[in-house]
């Protein structure tokens, strides 16, 4: 201990050096004051680069307006640590990219704050606010040094001006045809957009992806049918990273294929096979939060780090740990474990990030505990296991399977379900099972909808979303015997009617096969009128405002930026709005 004391320790500012001391309970208090004029006294010492960042890449974050990331500590055992206390020591910095008008990169001058708050389970919130728009690096350090994952870098955009929808009778640009050439589309099946406005196109008869800008220009394409690098043989997925990467399950090569957002050819991976690294017919893509790829293929999901190097796999056909009779629902938990619904199998297994096997629970059967091909999965904020299956109930257990309770049976009456399709958890811990709400005991709260047309019935509904305010907004579209609805009904969050709007027709406010539903940042309420070939736009309380004019509209999104509306319709046509 003299020597400890007695000596210049000379440690770099970028570096951790450890003393390790093995004491007994009677001798810590004393100690202590001792080792404290060596250094920090740290008993659940964190290692920064061992701890991870949680954020949504995805996110639209917009100048002066609050945006969030979470902070998992680690120690250099590589254990998360499950014990608060650190706060203080974990600083938020900022750095402003430069750009072809103003290099200014100096903290000093950007307008921005931030707070840590505590989790108290070694987890830690980061909330955020920055002034000016622009792309920023953040950096989150601990006691002075980069955490894994920092710095990152994020794009604030302008503030967003209120859509306003009066006078749009017609798109103010359409393109796209039937064919073969760059811009024409066979089987258009599916949209989405970046976050810098550029539209991707899944033409899935040509196979290609197209990409175009905001303004609908075409700017490249992947190459047709064929299994060279860069050509697809029927994509079957897509993704789009926060850099605009584009990532493709090229189904019939066997391959997943990495783009830029010019259609540049970054990297591509995998062959036909049953072994590590390879696929028999990709057909399922997803990128987490750390940018590691989940692949699914046949009865297994291979996971690869961003760039394309196997890393594990789990799951094969069979019902051994670890194997699959197909799998439906899943999900991930705080921890980052992945859990599945084994449908056939009638269980659920566990994995961790990595996919190796943790524990599996559930047999064929009624009684507690077991299931009838469970469908839908979900987890609350305490990590505790929701399951619905085909014995029209739920389950719930805590995060190793146990069993907490159950609740529901098959019926029409209140807490009864017939084959219900979705469950959700919301923040509070309330459970949403389609048209009925529940507390976090399964105990019935309230139940909206039954089958007819009065208000707060329902026909078939084909599509449901969310406002601002927590409002519940239903497309009540389906025609069924005698009931035609053709109307959307708007309830609060606890299922309560609140209004309605539409009937059967073509004259403004009517619908005609109505087949989804969209709301924009100002809360207004975008329905595809199918048959009636337009999207109409409705205020917040369901008043009419205008109508888009669509052949047929098939899928609908609206550009974060710009707000421009994007709808797929009939014979292969983009419209943006």
């Amino acid at each position: 201990m003299d020597y400890l004391l007695n000596n210049d320790w000379k440690i770099e500012p970028c570096h951790h050096s450890f003393v390790e001391f093995s004491i007994g309970e009677k001798e810590e208090e004393s100690i202590y004051p001792i080792i404290s004029n060596i250094g920090i006294i740290d008993p659940n010492g964190i290692l920064p680069e061992k701890c991870l960042i949680l954020r949504d890449k995805n996110q639209s974050i917009v100048k002066d307006e609050e945006f969030q990331f979470r902070v998992i500590s680690y120690s250099r055992e590589g254990n998360e640590i499950q014990k608060g206390g650190k706060r203080k020591r974990f600083q938020i910095q900022i750095k402003k990219e430069p750009n072809n008008e103003n290099n200014e990169n100096n903290e000093d001058h950007i307008n921005f704050a931030w707070e840590i708050v505590d989790l108290n389970n070694g987890r830690y919130q980061v909330k955020m606010k920055i002034k000016d728009e622009g792309k920023y690096s953040i950096f989150v350090k601990y006691d002075g040094m980069n955490i894994s994952s920092s710095p990152f870098q994020i794009q604030v955009f302008p503030t967003f001006t209120p859509r306003n929808y009066n006078g749009i009778n017609q798109p103010k640009l359409i393109f796209g045809s039937q064919g073969k050439e760059n811009g024409q589309f066979n089987n258009l099946n599916g949209i989405t957009t970046d976050v810098n406005g550029s539209i991707y196109v899944c033409d899935g008869g040509n196979h290609r992806i197209q990409i175009f800008n905001s303004e609908g220009k075409f700017i490249s394409t992947f190459e047709c049918c064929g299994d060279r690098n860069v050509q697809l043989d029927f994509s079957y997925g897509m993704v789009v990273n926060s850099n605009g990467n584009i990532y493709v399950c090229d189904y019939g090569n066997h391959r997943i294929q990495i783009f830029d957002s010019e259609g540049k050819l970054i990297l591509t991976f995998g062959s036909k096979g049953n072994g590590n690294g390879q696929f028999n017919n990709p057909n399922g893509i997803y990128i987490d939060v750390n940018g590691e790829i989940f692949v699914r293929d046949s009865y297994r999901i291979q996971i690869f780090d961003s760039e394309g190097k196997f890393i594990s796999t789990f799951g094969s056909k069979g019902n051994g740990k670890g194997q699959f009779n197909n799998p439906n629902g899943i999900t991930v938990n705080s921890k980052g474990n992945i859990i599945v619904c084994d449908d056939g199998n009638h269980r659920i297994q566990i994995f961790d990030s990595d996919g190796k096997f943790i524990s599996t629970f559930g047999s064929y059967g009624s009684e507690n505990g077991q299931f009838k091909n469970p469908q839908k999965i979900c987890v609350d904020k305490k990590d505790n296991i929701y399951v619905l299956d085909k014995d029209n109930r739920i389950q719930i257990f805590d995060s190793e399977g146990k069993f907490i309770l159950t609740f529901g049976s098959c019926g029409n009456e209140n807490g009864q379900f017939n084959n219900p399709q979705e469950i959700c958890v919301n923040s509070n811990g309330n459970i949403y099972v389609c048209d009925q709400i529940f507390n976090s005991d399964g105990k019935f709260i309230s139940k909206f909808g039954s089958p007819i047309s009065g208000n707060g019935q329902f026909n078939n509904p084909n599509e449901i979303t969310v406002n601002s305010k927590g409002n519940i907004i239903v497309c009540d579209g389906a025609y069924n015997h005698n009931y035609r609805n053709y109307r959307v009904q708007i309830f609060d969050s606890v299922g309560k009617f609140i209004s309605t709007f539409g009937s059967y027709g073509n004259g403004n406010g009517q619908f005609y096969d109505p087949n989804g539903v969209y709301v924009d940042l100002n809360d207004n309420i975008l329905v595809s009128d199918h048959n009636n070939n337009r999207i109409q736009v409705f205020n917040s309380n369901g008043t009419y405002i205008t109508q888009l004019k669509v052949n047929q509209p098939r899928d609908i999104t609206i550009d974060p930026k710009t707000q421009n509306v994007i709808v797929c319709g009939k014979d292969n046509i983009v419209s943006i709005f």
